[in-house]
């Protein structure tokens, strides 16, 4: 009984390196050939990267505008009311006064 058995642990050991072996010659094998895209070249079963990086492959030109803020795009040159420059002048101070926090004091002041 105990030879039957060791002979197969030794079968089934003999199986197990045999299918690690298999194993090991398949994945030995060279990848496919590089598949060639338009602009990408797709290689598989290599060493995993360590990152990605994403390159644009070409320049794209700078849109038109894009350091003006929208509504001075369509906006004509117009000359200034100066009363009513005056009359804005006045609403913003206005509401910059309005914003700021009042100064406390600690009582009636002692100087």
């Amino acid at each position: 009984m105990i030879r039957l058995f060791q002979n197969l642990v030794r079968a089934g050991l003999a199986h197990v390196v045999l299918g690690l072996l298999a194993l090991s010659v398949a994945s030995a094998q060279p990848a496919e050939e590089p598949i060639e895209l338009e602009g990408a070249t797709i290689r598989g079963e290599q060493e995993l990267p360590i990152g990605l990086y994403i390159t644009p492959w070409r320049n794209s030109p700078p849109e038109e505008g894009i350091d003006k803020p929208a509504k001075l795009l369509e906006e004509a040159l117009v000359p200034v009311d100066p009363p009513a420059f005056r009359r804005q002048m006045q609403y913003w101070q206005a509401l910059e006064t309005a914003r700021r926090p009042p100064e406390f004091s600690s009582g009636p002041s002692t100087q």
